[in-house]
């Protein structure tokens, strides 16, 4: 019987060391010039659901307009997509939606277990979701490649309209565009001063 129970504990030793293992982020971005990652549609818990600005279609969008990502995107986790295109992570996720409101949780994690690597909750307003889904993309960026990614970064531009020449700013990506100025002189060579302050010159 004591040689039974030797043999089935040595069994078991390395079971639970491979179990305990944790992704090393360090060594799968190594590997890659482009990092696959998969994008799995997020769920809603409440079944009020997103109809414009969905999470994952922008943070698929984020990861590929970077040029560090080979994104895969799936409607639900597949492993048999994401091992035939050597994809090791993937981020999925959920939302509740309460009256003008939103929560969300964004989740990166390890194909292999399932298991959670980088995980972040956020509320607010459903108008500013965006910026919301920009900042977890910056947060997985930041843990692959230890800095912070683009995605929170705003343009200021010179809107031309007739004569008229006005300072507008927008996300990275183009959206969430808005008026600096709105006059009729001709504004020119706008600049930040800080991250709220803008310097123009006219």
């Amino acid at each position: 019987m004591k040689r039974i129970f030797l043999c089935m504990m040595f069994v078991l030793v390395p079971a639970l060391t491979h179990a305990a293992e944790k992704f090393d982020l360090d060594v799968y971005a190594s590997r890659f010039d482009s990092i696959p990652i998969g994008v799995v549609n997020f769920r809603s818990t409440n079944g009020q659901t997103i109809k414009q600005n969905l999470p994952w279609e922008i943070i698929a969008n984020n990861f590929d307009f970077c040029g560090k990502f080979n994104v895969v995107k799936s409607p639900a986790f597949d492993s048999t997509l994401f091992i035939e295109n050597d994809v090791g992570i993937y981020v999925d996720g959920e939302y509740t939606i309460e009256g003008n409101n939103i929560t969300i949780v964004c989740n990166l994690r390890d194909v292999a277990t399932r298991s959670l690597i980088v995980g972040k909750r956020y509320s607010g307003e459903i108008k500013n979701l965006r910026s919301m889904v920009h900042r977890y993309s910056n947060e997985v960026v930041e843990a692959l490649f230890g800095d912070r990614g683009i995605f929170e970064s705003r343009i200021l531009y010179v809107r031309k309209e007739g004569e008229k020449q006005n300072i507008s700013i927008m996300d990275f990506d183009g959206f969430n565009r808005t008026n600096v100025t709105n006059n009729n002189v001709v504004n020119v060579f706008p600049v930040f001063a800080d991250k709220s302050t803008v310097l123009q010159y006219s």
